[in-house]
């Protein structure tokens, strides 16, 4: 009488009561050999790591990375004499075990090779991006009075005006007004440090002891002292009109997203509503499209809840469910892949075999046409996608720009729009969990389940759209509300789309 997911059910595979052997995930149905949760001995342990990489004692032997399910020669995660290391990056390990790079390299995807970094001097560990005696290399001495520091990615010796070390901690003597020249030269109040002197300005200086920016601080607006007046905001030194930061009954509030400031002091929005750019009050949260989410298929799909995050000049919606509503993978194999070829995004917008690497068609079987009527599929703008590149890991590559009306955000976008962790948790709905995301109740410290779901108590992994620290893994929210990234095939992740629409 429990209802149960025969496609990813590790107890209930194909069939009830139908176990996976040890070793074996459940994937559509049938027990095989793949990467996610498996038993061993009788604990549910993950499969497709160096421990367990084809089966519960299939540990991958030292220098050798667990790929597909197979202990294959590469650089990366690995074992060493039992202990495991990095070899794309370990010094002392650098590709395989016990290939020590020699003095004065670093080790870079997995090869030995000149850089800034961890490296060896005389047989000592020294990083080479900050040590004053070894800056950039073995032996490059910086001279007294300077320190080795790191400033448009280049690293060398600093004194002087410009990038430097006062007391111990970095500082810019050409615009810090309390390090003006030279550490510790203070400047006067209502100055600011320019070229590293002292002069009268707009920028950042000295208030009654406090640090400001005169160009933009509505209470010291081109000088301490100068506050601006109710409904002004401080431009370039200049009290003016503007949405923006302002003084409303002498507090500091953003009138482009306080609530009870909407565009202008005093004025309020409603208990459900939030402030959208300055414009208009508009509700916190709207109900568009149907989906299933009480894994109840019998009573039909219930109405989709979104968080309204933002509004264009044309008064369009910008969109995220405000539950994960589904499970997916990011792509359906394990490969370097970004947003464009990706599968999820075919999937989320009902694209054909062309449109992704792995030539899988999602014309009949999409999120697109299983949420949204016609009426309102008409109704949801198709948007440029920028490939906004992962600030966390800027170097991987993120791929092309696309057109749709379906979208996952960004890094860029979720930390932009929701700045706490708090803000980024996502609830579950109980027909994801059954489809097999992962989801984490912290009241209990238990997985969700289908058993002890509670509504509005688990949270789950979901998928970003930008890539991760290397081609084939792409980033995601935890249920912590931190962002990370993880393989691109991994299926216990779930899917909370993003759209445009015309409300």
């Amino acid at each position: 009488d429990v209802l149960r997911n025969t496609l990813t059910d590790l107890d209930h595979c194909g069939d009830c009561n139908h176990r996976c052997d040890d070793g074996l995930i459940c994937d559509r149905g049938t027990c095989k050999l793949g990467n996610g949760l498996a038993y061993c001995s009788g604990s549910k342990v993950t499969m497709g790591t160096i421990d367990r990489c084809s089966g519960c004692t299939d540990r991958c032997a030292d220098s050798l990375i667990c790929k597909n399910n197979a202990c294959v020669a590469g650089a990366g995660t690995t074992y060493c004499s039992n202990v495991t290391t990095n070899s794309l990056s370990d010094i002392d390990h650098c590709g395989a075990c016990k290939h020590k790079c020699d003095e004065g390299l670093i080790c870079t995807e997995g090869e030995c090779k000149s850089g800034n970094g961890v490296m060896y001097c005389n047989g000592v560990k020294v990083n080479s991006t900050n040590d004053s005696e070894h800056c950039s290399g073995c032996g490059k001495l910086c001279p007294a009075g300077s320190k080795c520091g790191n400033t448009s990615d280049i690293v060398t010796c600093y004194d002087g005006v410009g990038l430097t070390y006062c007391s111990g901690i970095q500082r810019n003597t050409s615009n810090d007004s309390a390090n003006c020249g030279q550490c510790g030269k203070v400047c006067g109040v209502g100055q600011i440090c320019k070229s590293g002197v002292c002069t009268t300005g707009t920028g950042t200086t000295y208030c009654n002891g406090t640090s400001l920016n005169t160009s933009k601080d509505s209470a010291n607006c081109g000088q301490c002292g100068k506050v601006c007046g109710v409904g002004e905001i401080c431009k370039s030194g200049v009290c003016t009109t503007g949405n923006g930061w302002t003084y409303c009954n002498g507090t500091d509030v953003n009138t482009f997203s306080d609530s009870a400031n909407c565009g202008q002091c005093g004025k309020a929005c409603g208990t459900k509503e939030a402030c959208l750019g300055g414009k208009r009050c508009y509700e916190a949260k709207i109900t568009f499209g149907h989906y299933e989410q009480d894994n109840n298929t019998s009573n039909g799909k219930e109405p989709i809840e979104w968080r309204v995050i933002d509004i264009d000049s044309d008064g369009h919606l910008l969109i995220v469910s405000d539950k994960v509503l589904d499970r997916q993978r990011y792509n359906t194999t394990y490969i370097d892949i970004t947003w464009e070829k990706s599968t999820i995004r075919s999937w989320l917008n009902g694209y054909g075999s062309s449109y992704n690497t792995v030539g899988t068609s999602y014309t009949s079987n999409n999120f697109i046409d299983t949420a949204f009527t016609s009426e309102e599929k008409a109704r949801i703008i198709t948007s440029t996608v920028p490939a906004h590149a992962n600030p966390h890991y800027s170097s991987t590559p993120a791929g092309n720009a696309t057109s749709d009306k379906i979208f996952l955000l960004s890094v860029v976008e979720v930390e932009s729009y929701f700045t706490t962790r708090e803000a980024r948790k996502a609830y579950a709905t109980l027909y994801a969990i059954n489809k097999g995301v992962y989801a984490y109740n912290y009241d209990t410290s238990e997985q969700c389940t289908i058993s002890n779901y509670q509504v509005n108590e688990c949270s789950g992994f979901w998928w970003l759209r930008s890539p991760g620290n290397y081609s084939n893994r792409a980033a995601y929210v935890d249920p912590r509300g931190d962002v990370s990234s993880s393989i691109v095939g991994d299926d216990d992740f779930g899917v909370r789309p993003a759209l445009w629409v015309n409300y």
